[in-house]
């Protein structure tokens, strides 16, 4: 009960990824979105990140919780960061909609791409491309970025 208190679970707990090692992967076949949550307890999901932040979550991690609430069909989450931020999110809240809405622009133009075999346009950056498998064989390292 000490453990769960520390990790914040409140609920049944389905399943975790706390450790990278989890096999249960979540899909949404109507999206495509395929995740694995740090926690998932029966509706809700705990993302942990170890960043830190100053009262507000950052955007992409919202973005990422949208998602893995869709792929899991949550109705509630929360996002934890390293220096014990807590960010908690209804389904049906402004925010979580818009970041839900967001989510399915990106699905579509990932659809789009796909379907026309069109490569999007990169968004190189040196610290993207210094951790990027691609980074030789990609035609936007001649910006210098590899």
């Amino acid at each position: 009960s000490k453990q769960r208190k520390m990790t914040g679970v409140k609920g049944w707990v389905v399943a975790q990824d706390l450790d990278g090692k989890s096999q249960q992967i979540y899909r949404d076949e109507k999206t495509g979105i395929s995740c694995k949550p740090d926690v998932v307890e029966r509706g809700r999901i705990v993302e942990y990140k170890s960043a830190a932040v100053n009262g507000r979550a950052r955007q992409s991690d919202v973005l990422q919780v949208a998602a893995q609430m869709i792929a899991t069909k949550a109705n509630t989450a929360e996002l934890r960061y390293g220096n014990d931020q807590r960010f908690t999110y209804g389904k049906n809240s402004p925010q979580m909609q818009t970041a839900m809405k967001s989510i399915g622009e990106i699905i579509r133009k990932m659809q789009w791409h796909l379907c026309n075999r069109a490569i999007p346009q990169g968004k190189p950056s040196a610290r993207k491309c210094a951790v990027c498998c691609f980074k030789r064989d990609c035609p936007e390292a001649d910006r210098g970025y590899h």
